[in-house]
């Protein structure tokens, strides 16, 4: 680890060094914001979980907020879920970004971004890389630090000013719309084997922007609707991720044995029924969406968090800046 004696220090931390008082550092020394875009994050009610800390500094009344995807890859999406509901419950601001795979932290104290994420084994037992500052508030601050926090608030003032815009202009009409011609166009994307080695190969191609649109989904509802609303649409789009990469996992092992031409009807038939099963599950999203519930109004304590949460924000820059 480099560390030049000026408030910051970066490299690699080993897989034995805990990062964790770092972090904590950021997070208690914090007396005007806190903001956090992670991808993983270990349970709220975890030892070792950020989470209570920066629910106790706001308490305190600092403005939190967390950028954060809906859906993990793999293992651990109802931990996710549960984390992101625990945090509006206790009034921090929360925005959906299925494209976010950054991990940092910032507070008027200080900064951290790296490989790190916000989960036990990844502070204290993974090998990462590590940027950290603790010197905002000085009075010889660098200028490559005063740039660095500038790059990470404006980053965080435009989510949260798209997010609020959102929330004042898009009405669900136009959100079912929109994502319904989205599913639509999903059908010419994930294509089933019949017996075209090309459909599957089409399909792997399109596997990754496929996912990442079906979990956008959840990210265009979260400032629209409330939350037994957007459950629905969230749990209807994790399963039919789950089937997509399912889908791609048999699809891939397909177009590996077409290539050696060891492929066998048994793959083809348990690739065809998956993407039945696929199918299926993007049709009942579609339905939801087009039975439009009257009742589907938005969080307004959501909505309120954000609003509060982008203005001190801004404000904080102005007078940095003045």
């Amino acid at each position: 680890m480099i560390d030049p004696g000026n408030g910051s220090k970066w490299g690699i931390k080993s897989s034995n060094v805990s990062f964790i008082n770092e972090i904590h550092e950021i997070i208690d020394n914090a007396k005007q914001f806190i903001i956090v875009c992670g991808y993983n994050f270990s349970p709220f009610n975890h030892p070792t979980s950020i989470i209570p800390r920066i629910i106790n500094k706001r308490n305190q009344g600092i403005n939190a907020l967390l950028i954060m995807p809906p859906r993990m890859w793999g293992f651990g999406n109802q931990n996710h879920t549960d984390n992101i509901t625990y945090l509006i419950n206790n009034n921090i601001g929360v925005i959906l970004d299925s494209s976010n795979h950054s991990k940092w932290i910032i507070s008027d104290y200080g900064y951290y971004y790296g490989s790190l994420n916000f989960t036990a084994a990844s502070m204290t037992s993974k090998t990462e890389v590590v940027s950290f500052c603790e010197s905002l508030r000085g009075p010889n601050t660098l200028r490559w630090m005063i740039q660095t926090k500038e790059e990470l608030i404006g980053f965080a003032i435009e989510q949260l000013s798209y997010f609020n815009t959102v929330r004042a202009t898009m009405s669900l009409g136009t959100a079912n719309a929109n994502n319904l011609q989205l599913l639509q166009q999903i059908f010419t994307q994930i294509l089933r084997y019949n017996p075209s080695i090309e459909k599957i190969e089409q399909t792997l191609l399109n596997y990754e922007n496929v996912r990442l649109e079906i979990s956008s989904i959840v990210d265009e509802y979260f400032p629209i609707v409330n939350f037994s609303y957007l459950n629905r649409i969230w749990d209807l789009a994790n399963r039919a991720i789950f089937r997509l990469d399912r889908l791609a996992y048999v699809g891939n092992d397909i177009f590996l044995k077409n290539e050696d031409q060891s492929l066998n009807g048994n793959s083809v038939i348990v690739y065809n029924r998956i993407h039945t099963n696929f199918v299926s599950t993007i049709g009942q999203i579609r339905v939801s969406l087009e039975d439009n519930y009257s009742e589907s109004f938005s969080d307004e304590k959501l909505t309120s968090l954000t609003i509060r949460t982008e203005n001190s924000l801004r404000e904080f820059m102005n007078n940095s800046n003045g």
